[in-house]
């Protein structure tokens, strides 16, 4: 073990911690000064003050500090701020030691550079600190990218958040053991060699992992796409059969009109072309209103449901109003989850009001940002309802129903921590708001 000065060794120990940290807030967020000084620089500084004592325990105070901050901040232990954090830990890990262990062979050869020798170390560690932070910067898209995945789907972050604490346990392993023990640089040689040769067959494993699994999320998304578009020319067959029966209708009208106009019953005809005209201004003025909407819906399978639903509501003359605001391209999540989930929702409405006497729905769906979207379904109620019930499987208010819609919503949303549920009701109205936000 080498034998340094202790200020050389807390500012070693500082700048080992900010290896850690500074790249973490780069990669996960802005690096913004209050960032760089309260999470970086006074956590590596006062955790360095018991350096000799912690050793590399302090790296797992740092983490669990981290992540402590991250719960705080609601922030889930199983998101990609924790993938981040454990694969910073890890890559560390060698360079640090790769330093120590070019070090330790130059103070043996030239014992009388010592002092010299270490300082130059610990500028070497600095300018570690500084590429690393630079490659962040330079391939953080990259890897945003590259990882978007573990976004959208909970169970496959959670197995790399899974190997990456393996990993990194058996790291923390080999540096107490080395700490402890005292190993010699021709161990501490051996043990760096077998961990990069062990970190290059990880490497290789996760790549073929995550191929394979974009594979299997390609194939996943070309059956959505193709159900979607299945969908989608239903949802042309019957605009087709509508313009169809609107032709039909345009022609026994005209020959309406003009048995009016040969019988030379002017008033009549007048009448005749004032309800038309009427009946045409109401149906163009609904269309219109949905039309404007659903035209920034840029999700051909979300939007051919949502005017599937918006036609039954017109069918039924349940008065509706049907909002979006900005241009949607994406949701985050699985699109087969939110639409069934859209899909009940809207169901339930329509089941709740069809037989109100003064019926009526709001819809609307919000985009916040490119992470954050909310789809709102809100209906008029006769009597007020018990909300802590709505969920159960097998209640429902609705007679002669098996009450397994909600209680299915209830059980995708369960599955995915990107999606969340929320209920307002008071006697007259109840909203169901279904929030996406990618994690």
């Amino acid at each position: 073990m080498r034998q340094v000065l202790p200020l050389q060794a807390y500012l070693w120990d500082t700048l080992a911690l900010l290896l850690v940290l500074v790249p973490y807030h780069k990669m996960v967020g802005a690096l913004t000064p209050k960032v760089l000084i309260l999470r970086c620089l006074v956590p590596a500084l006062l955790l360095s003050l018991f350096g000799y004592t912690l050793s590399d325990w302090s790296f797992i105070l740092v983490i669990l500090l981290q992540v402590t901050i991250n719960r705080i901040g609601k922030i889930p232990i199983d998101s990609r701020q924790t993938v981040a954090l454990l694969t910073i830990s890890i890559v560390v890990f060698p360079i640090g030691n790769i330093i120590s262990y070019v070090a330790a062979n130059l103070d043996q050869r030239f014992p009388a550079g010592r002092h010299l020798i270490d300082w130059a170390s610990l500028l070497v560690l600095f300018g570690a600190l500084v590429l690393l932070v630079v490659a962040v910067q330079r391939f953080k898209q990259h890897a945003k990218k590259a990882t978007r995945y573990l976004s959208e789907d909970g169970k496959f972050r959670r197995r790399i958040i899974g190997f990456l604490v393996v990993l990194f346990a058996m790291v923390e392993a080999i540096s107490l053991f080395a700490f402890y023990y005292q190993v010699t640089p021709a161990f501490q040689l051996i043990v760096i060699t077998c961990f990069v040769i062990f970190i290059g067959i990880t490497v290789v494993v996760m790549r073929y992992f995550i191929l394979s699994y974009q594979t299997m999320q390609i194939s996943k998304n070309q059956v959505t796409a193709y159900k979607q578009q299945q969908t989608y020319l239903l949802d042309l067959e019957k605009n087709y059969q509508a313009l169809r029966s609107f032709r039909h209708d345009y022609h026994n009208n005209l020959v309406a009109l003009q048995g009016y106009i040969t019988a030379n019953d002017q008033p009549a005809a007048q009448r005749y072309i004032a309800s038309l005209l009427q009946d045409v201004a109401a149906k163009t003025a609904v269309d219109s209103q949905f039309v404007t909407s659903l035209a920034k819906i840029k999700i051909p399978g979300l939007r051919a449901l949502l005017l599937d639903k918006l036609n039954k509501m017109t069918a039924a003359n349940i008065p509706t109003a049907f909002e979006v605001a900005q241009s949607i391209a994406k949701l985050p999540g699985d699109m087969i989850d939110i639409v069934r989930i859209i899909g009940i929702l809207t169901d339930n409405a329509l089941e709740a009001v069809a037989d109100q006497a003064q019926p009526n729905i709001q819809m609307a769906l919000i985009k916040y940002n490119e992470w954050a979207y909310e789809f709102t379904v809100e209906n008029s109620l006769t009597e007020a309802v018990d909300v802590n019930r709505l969920f159960q499987r097998g209640y429902s208010t609705k007679a002669g129903h098996k009450g397994l819609g909600l209680a299915t919503v209830q059980q995708i949303q369960a599955a995915k921590k990107n999606l969340a549920i929320e209920v307002r009701a008071t006697d007259q109205m109840i909203r169901f708001s279904l929030l996406m936000q990618a994690v």
